[in-house]
C-alpha cells in the first residue's frame, strides 16, 4: 500500500495486515527471529508515512517470565515432598514459590532473569512531527510479540479463572500451614510426630494445583497472536497513515506510534522504552495509549487499574478517552486489568499519564493466549468501532491537551493493591456509570 493511499475501511485493513504478518513472518515469540521479522514489516510500513523511524534493540529474557507458573508448580511440589522431612524446609520451598509470584508474576520484576538464557528484542519507534511547534506528545502503543500458549485456557476457558484463583490462594495457604506445623513442631514436638502424618497427607492437598501450575502454560507453542495484539500494531499504523492522508499533521502534537517487543514476556519493551527516554517524557505534556486486543465490541472499555490491579491509570487519560467516545456516541466502559498488564503500566508505574483502549470478553476471551487466537478470528467491525474512538481522542488531545488535573492530582503511579485473583476486565456497575 503505498503512502497516499488511504484506508477506506479500517477494521479490513488491519486484519489483512495481521494475516500477512502471521502468514510471512512466523511465530512471534518475544526475541524471536518471527518478532524480529514482524518489526521489519511494521517499520517498512511507517517509513512511508513517519518523519523518523528508530528500531531500539533490548536484552530479555523471555523464558524467565513464561517459566514462572512452572517455577511455582515445582517449588510447591518441593514444598509438599519436604514437609514430609520438616515443615520448616516446606515453608522455604513454599515462600519461594509466593515470592517468585509476587515479584515476577504480580509485580513484573525482572526476578527471575538470572537463571534464564537471554536474547536480542527492539521496539519501533515511529514520530510524526507537528506542524507547529510541538507541546505535547501522543503515544499510540501496540506490541508485536505473541505469548506462549495457556493450556488450561485453551482446554477449559470458563475454568480457568476459578483454577488460577484456587491456584493464587494455595500459596499463601500452604506457607501458613507450614509455617503453623513449624511453629507445633517447636511447641509440642510429641503432639507434632503424632499428627505427622494426618497434617503430611493434608499438605499433599497443594499438589493438584502444583501440577496445574506445571502444565499451565506450553513453552513449546506459540499462538498467532492476531486479535493480541496485532489488532493494537496496526490500528495505531493506520491512525498515523490517517493522519499522514487525510490531514498532513496534527497542529502541536507530535504522534508517536511505539511498536513494542517482549510485552508478553513482562513488557519488557515499553519498560525499556520508559527508561530509555524518561527525561523526553517529562519534557512536554505526554499522553500514552495502548492498543490491545480489539475483538469484543460489547466490551470496549478505557482501563483506570493495570498490572493486576496494582498501578493506577491518570484519570485525566481515561477521561479524555471516554469523552471522545460520547462525541461518537459510545458509552466507553472503564474497567480493571485484574491478571496480566498492558504496556501502559510501564508509563503509569513512573507518572507518564496513560491508559489503554481495550475491547475483550472478561469471561475469558475463549481464544485469549491460546491457538484461536488467529486472523479469521478476528472481528474488523469491532476495530472499525475502536477507530473511530481512538480518531476523536487524537483530535481532542490535539486541541486542548489532556487538562489540568482534577484536585491538583492526576492519580497515575504504582499504588498498593491487593494481589486480585479474577481474570480480565469487568464491565462498569451501573452505580459506576
Amino acid at each position: 500500500m503505498a503512502a497516499s493511499e488511504a484506508i477506506t475501511d479500517c477494521g479490513e485493513y488491519v486484519v489483512g495486515r495481521a494475516r500477512h504478518v502471521i502468514e510471512h513472518c512466523g511465530p512471534r515469540r518475544a526475541g524471536s527471529r518471527g518478532e524480529a521479522e514482524a518489526l521489519a514489516v511494521v517499520g517498512a510500513e511507517l517509513e512511508e508515512v513517519a518523519d523518523r523511524v528508530d528500531r531500539e534493540p533490548f536484552t530479555v529474557a523471555p523464558d524467565a517470565f513464561f517459566a514462572a507458573p512452572m517455577v511455582v508448580g515445582v517449588l510447591l511440589g518441593f514444598a509438599a515432598a519436604a514437609f514430609w522431612l520438616s515443615p520448616w524446609w516446606a515453608a522455604a520451598f513454599s515462600a519461594a514459590a509466593l515470592a517468585v509470584y509476587l515479584f515476577e508474576v504480580l509485580l513484573y520484576r525482572e526476578f527471575l532473569d538470572p537463571f534464564f538464557p537471554r536474547r536480542q528484542s527492539a521496539n519501533v519507534v515511529a514520530r510524526l512531527h507537528p506542524r507547529g511547534a510541538a507541546r505535547r506528545r501522543l503515544i499510540l502503543c501496540g506490541h508485536i510479540d505473541a505469548a506462549c500458549e495457556w493450556r488450561l485456557l485453551h482446554r477449559c476457558p470458563r475454568a480457568v479463572r476459578y483454577l488460577v484463583g484456587l491456584g493464587l490462594l494455595t500459596l499463601p495457604a500452604a506457607l501458613a500451614f507450614d509455617v503453623a506445623s513449624g511453629l507445633l513442631a517447636l511447641a509440642d514436638a510429641g503432639r507434632f510426630a503424632e499428627l505427622r502424618m494426618p497434617l503430611g497427607l493434608l499438605r499433599a492437598g497443594t499438589l493438584p494445583a502444583a501440577v496445574l501450575a506445571v502444565l499451565f502454560i506450553d513453552l513449546t507453542r506459540v499462538v498467532p497472536g492476531a486479535n493480541d495484539d496485532l489488532s493494537g500494531v496496526f490500528l495505531a499504523v493506520a491512525m498515523a497513515r490517517k493522519v499522514h492522508i487525510e490531514i498532513g499533521r496534527l497542529e502541536e502534537t507530535e504522534l508517536v506510534v511505539l511498536v513494542t517487543g517482549s510485552e508478553e514476556a513482562g513488557i519488557r519493551g515499553a519498560k525499556d522504552f520508559v527508561r530509555r527516554h524518561a527525561a523526553e517524557l517529562r519534557s512536554e505534556e505526554t499522553l500514552v495509549v495502548a492498543l490491545e486486543i480489539l475483538r469484543d465490541a460489547d466490551f470496549l472499555c478505557v482501563y483506570r487499574r493495570d498490572r493486576n490491579g496494582c498501578v493506577r491509570h491518570a484519570r485525566r487519560a481515561c477521561r479524555l478517552l471516554v469523552a471522545a467516545a460520547a462525541d461518537r456516541g459510545v458509552d466507553l466502559a472503564e474497567s480493571v486489568v485484574y491478571l496480566g498488564a498492558t504496556d501502559a503500566a510501564a508509563f503509569s508505574e513512573v507518572g507518564i499519564p496513560a491508559t489503554c483502549l481495550c475491547a475483550m470478553d472478561p469471561a475469558p476471551a475463549h481464544y485469549y493466549h491460546n491457538r484461536r487466537d488467529d486472523w479469521d478470528n478476528m472481528d474488523p467491525a469491532c476495530i472499525e468501532h475502536a477507530a473511530e474512538v481512538l480518531w476523536e481522542a487524537l483530535l481532542r488531545f490535539d486541541r486542548q491537551g489532556l487538562g489540568p488535573a482534577p484536585g491538583g492530582r492526576d492519580g497515575c503511579a504504582a499504588v498498593t493493591g491487593p494481589p486480585y485473583a479474577a481474570y480480565g476486565p469487568l464491565r462498569r456497575s451501573p452505580k459506576e456509570v
